[in-house]
């Protein structure tokens, strides 16, 4: 497995992080999903995205 995270700055709910997930093997490189950090403002939270954008798993915790 092989994880891409691009470098972006983001304020607020503006341009928010996410990191590609994609399975490598006998150098073919398929995407697999998508790990997302939608905006939440008092809950830390994780949106785990199949290969078409389509919501699988949400991850959610609270700020206390």
């Amino acid at each position: 497995m092989e994880i891409d995270k691009p470098c972006a700055c983001s304020f607020l709910c503006c341009n928010r992080p996410y990191a590609e997930v994609y399975l490598v093997e006998d150098r073919k490189r398929d995407l697999i999903g998508k790990i997302e950090l939608p905006c939440s403002l008092c809950a830390h939270e994780l949106a785990i995205k199949d290969p078409q954008d389509n919501d699988k798993f949400r991850i959610v915790g609270s700020c206390c």
